[in-house]
């Protein structure tokens, strides 16, 4: 989860890691108030801001307000009641820049728990008049078929790799949905939001068919803004990998605070995972790149773990349990975003110039042996 142009190294370079302040123009803040009025179960109500390169989640125990800067043509808020064994009822609206104003009312019905007062809104674009509802109707028959897999079966998944991969596929059928409806609706805001912001991190299709489909389809409105600026340096980032060329440069800080850049690294094989506590396959791969990691530790080798965890207590627990005596980083996803959320487990092999000589993205390299043979070669024993 595009027929592409490899950009210099340079240019990947400076797209790779991105920085808010590299966007920062004044006409761009934004600040959101919500009202929430009497009556709405706060303690269940989330609440969702999306500035077109990073969603972030408002703790409502601290604040009813948001200010930052809008980096799409129009930012998206999710409100949700989240259920516990269904999907819960959720609201989704776009909103421009400057000031917002989001009245969110008691509804009147279980089944409408909550709806959003347009008429005590300012600023707000509904998700339906955008194209939203469209886009949903389209993909419907697909998500429920996802979603109702999901909840027979999510008891199992930690047992069952081959239900895990059933539902990547599933997923796989909604993402070519959204394609086709994109395609066919491409001057729908919907459509635009929905490519910037998921679609494109899909790896069902290649990185150059995806920024082929961006440029061909989409009018120069929504290709002007800065996230889409960032989308493109993100797929120029993966096709540099699915060709081999340099890695993403970048720069993480690991758990015991030290800062490490691609740049430290060279002269070095550097083996990068990305990885999660809850990630069955990431976990069966431990043992082998324990093995790696003894195997090697005189070499000039060196492994950078990355974890996409949220859950702090659970990634330290994982590291102790399964040993992970090597640098890892946890709380820092600005290479993982760099790299388009692809999913996990991620193995990339870095020669010492940095360049990509080995990546398990498909999963074929079963037990790791391309891995372990290439580092035979590479590497004195």
């Amino acid at each position: 989860m595009t027929p592409f142009l490899m950009l210099q190294r340079t240019l990947i370079l400076s797209a790779a890691l991105f920085c808010y302040s590299t966007f920062a123009f004044a006409n761009d803040s934004t600040y959101i108030r919500f009202i929430l009025h009497p009556g709405l179960d706060s303690n269940r109500l989330t609440i969702s801001i999306h500035d077109g390169i990073q969603e972030q989640r408002l703790k409502l125990n601290e604040t009813h307000t948001w200010r930052g800067r809008l980096f799409s043509p129009y930012g998206h808020i999710f409100v949700a009641y989240p259920g516990q064994d269904t999907a819960g009822f959720a609201k989704r609206i776009f909103f421009g820049k400057g000031n917002i104003i989001v009245s969110v009312t008691p509804g009147h019905s279980v089944n409408e728990p909550f709806y959003i007062n347009k008429k005590d809104s300012k600023n707000i674009f509904p998700y339906e008049e955008m194209g939203g509802l469209e886009l949903d109707a389209y993909i419907k028959e697909k998500q429920d078929s996802q979603m109702a897999f999901y909840h027979r079966n999510k008891r199992r998944f930690g047992a069952d790799e081959n239900l895990v991969q059933k539902m990547l596929d599933l997923g796989d059928t909604v993402i070519f949905k959204k394609l086709e409806f994109i395609r066919q609706h491409p001057g729908l805001y919907a459509s635009f939001w929905t490519f910037l912001n998921n679609t494109y991190k899909s790896n069902v299709i290649s990185p150059d068919s995806m920024l082929a489909t961006y440029n061909k389809i989409f009018p120069e409105k929504y290709k002007s803004s800065k996230a889409s600026e960032y989308m493109v340096s993100v797929l120029n980032n993966k096709i540099a990998i699915a060709t081999k060329s340099h890695f993403p440069e970048f720069s993480v800080t690991d758990i015991n605070n030290n800062i490490i850049t691609s740049e430290s690294l060279r002269g070095k094989y550097v083996l990068i995972q990305f990885w999660a506590s809850w990630c069955i396959p990431c976990i069966n791969e431990m043992p082998v790149i324990r093995r790696i990691h003894e195997q090697h530790r005189q070499a000039p080798f060196t492994i950078l773990s990355i974890s996409i965890d949220q859950n702090a207590q659970a990634f330290r627990t994982a590291i102790t349990k399964h040993a992970m005596n090597w640098t890892q980083v946890h709380g820092d996803l600005r290479l993982y975003n760099a790299m388009g959320y692809a999913p996990i487990p991620q193995l990339y092999l870095l020669d010492k110039s940095g360049r990509v000589i080995y990546n398990n993205l498909k999963g074929t390299d079963i037990e790791l042996r391309l891995l372990q043979s290439t580092l035979s070669e590479k590497l004195p024993h």
